[in-house]
Parts: structure tokens; C-alpha cells; sequence
């Protein structure tokens, strides 16, 4: 079983700046539905009227000094194909051919092939369940939290079943106005933005790297709006150099979720086809 080493850095930020990108490639899938109780308009009017000031006190000093115990932990191919299965892979295609190797040993293959995604989940493995709401200094109300974006850097396949050590720090602290505040007062549960993620990068993977995900470099996120369970979500990817943008858009609404970019490691042979692409 191999052993890694993790470093997660926590930014503590808001950014909500949408990438405007053409629509070349386009996927959808459905978030597996829960109890529906409002209508939109009913959440957002909801939402204004119960946000205000945040009752929020901070330590700058005392928040950027904190160091998290290193923890470490074990996972194996059933908590990455389980992860798989979350986002979506097989899910219109029992034996889709670009992706049962995420979830099933297929012709032989030694290992699953794990989603570059699943390193997010790393962070989340604190001792004793601590957290960003447990750091000195930071206090103030959990249902307010944003996570404003995420990037991971593969250095190497991520194993299919290893020994992990975390190490995890906060990297910057940043003040913001008081929008933020009307993040919060949902009232229905929404998707947990790494949720909607991982079916992007998901999508992408599967239409551009012919479902391989050792072909990613590195992904990055914007989350833009939240999404609901039961919503389609829509992904439309537009390739430009070795990198694919892409935009997440709940089919319902009409609205933009997600934005970002995977980078890849180089350009499959199969889209040298520059005409396809509309390159030339």
C-alpha cells in the first residue's frame, strides 16, 4: 500500500466572478433528488430577509498562527469507486466503456483508476472531527460558511488504495463586504459544492481524456451559485491549448454554478481533429 504525503491549504476568501466561456462541448446529469418543499422565488425572498451583519469576530493573528495536527488515515478501491459512483460515473451506463474503469476492474486492469477529485475529500479527514469552525480566533456562525473555490495539483496518479498523511494549514485570511451574509438562510439543503465538482471535472475527464484521469494535471473551481438536489446539471467545456474551460449550469434555472479550468497533460490524439473543434 503506498503512503502519501497531503498538504491542504485553507484561503479563507469569497470570489464570485463568472468565466464567460463558449459552448464547443456540452454534458448534462441529474443530481439525485431530495424532498423539494419551496419554490425558488420562495428561497430567495427567505434568504434576503433573514440575512444581515454576521455575528463574526476575528484574530487575525491567533487564525494564521494555528496549526492543525498532522493526522493520517487508510483508503482503498471501494472508497474510490464509492466516490465515483457519487459523481456520477456509470450512472446513465452501467458498463460505460470511458468509465467502468473508475468503478470495476475491467480486461484484467490491476487497480481503479481514482478521480483527481477525490483528493478534496482528504482535507475533511481532521482527528477528533476538527475543523475550520474549531480554529482559535475564528468564531462565528457555520451556516455562513462559502467555500469560494478549489485547486488541486496532481504530481502523480493518485493510488487506488494508499496510507495518507495530512498536514494542514491555513494560507491567507481575507476580509470581505458583507454580501457574504446572504449566503446563507437556504431553505431546502443544497449540494455541497465539491459535490457539483466532481461532476464537472467528471464530464470532462470522460470528453476529453477519453475517461483516463492519470491525463489531468491540474483542476480548479470557481463556485459561483448553489445547487439544488434533484437539478440537471449542465457542463459545457471549450478547449483552449492543453487547457479545458469549462461552465456548470443548473438546466432549471439557467444559471452558471461553477467555473474553471482542467489542465491537461497533453492533448489526446483524438482531438488533434482541430475541424471537430472548430480550430480552423
Amino acid at each position: 500500500m503506498e503512503k502519501l504525503s497531503v498538504a491542504a491549504n485553507y484561503l479563507l476568501d469569497h470570489l464570485s466572478v463568472s468565466l464567460p466561456l463558449p459552448r464547443h462541448l456540452s454534458t448534462s446529469h441529474t443530481v439525485p433528488r431530495r424532498r423539494r418543499r419551496h419554490a425558488d422565488e420562495r428561497g430567495r425572498q427567505t434568504m434576503a430577509a433573514r440575512s444581515g451583519p454576521p455575528a463574526a469576530a476575528v484574530d487575525p493573528e491567533a487564525v494564521l498562527s494555528h496549526s492543525f495536527p498532522e493526522v493520517s488515515f487508510a483508503y482503498d478501491e471501494r472508497d474510490v469507486a464509492l466516490y465515483a459512483l457519487g459523481v456520477g460515473a456509470c450512472g446513465a451506463d452501467a458498463v460505460d466503456e470511458k468509465e467502468l474503469h473508475l468503478v470495476y476492474h475491467r480486461d484484467g486492469q490491476p487497480h481503479i483508476k481514482a478521480l483527481p477529485t477525490f483528493a478534496s475529500l482528504f482535507p475533511f479527514k481532521n482527528s477528533n472531527g476538527l475543523g475550520i469552525v474549531d480554529v482559535p480566533g475564528l468564531n462565528f456562525d457555520a451556516s455562513l460558511l462559502l467555500h469560494g473555490q478549489h485547486y488541486i495539483e496532481i504530481y502523480k496518479p493518485i493510488p487506488s488504495r494508499a496510507n495518507v498523511v495530512n498536514k494542514t494549514k491555513i494560507a491567507g485570511l481575507h476580509d470581505k463586504d458583507p454580501m457574504v451574509a446572504q449566503v446563507a438562510g437556504f431553505t431546502r439543503p443544497i449540494l455541497h459544492g465539491l459535490s457539483s465538482l466532481g461532476f464537472a471535472i467528471r464530464a470532462v475527464i470522460k470528453s476529453f481524456c477519453n475517461g483516463d484521469p492519470t491525463a489531468v494535471k491540474s483542476t480548479f473551481g470557481r463556485f459561483l451559485l448553489h445547487v439544488y438536489p434533484g437539478e440537471t446539471l449542465v457542463t459545457e467545456m471549450w478547449l483552449q491549448g492543453q487547457r479545458v474551460l469549462y461552465q456548470t449550469k443548473v438546466k432549471e434555472r439557467n444559471r452558471a454554478v461553477l467555473s474553471g479550468y482542467v489542465l491537461l497533460k497533453h492533448i489526446p490524439s483524438s482531438l488533434f481533429d482541430r475541424k471537430r473543434w472548430g480550430c480552423m
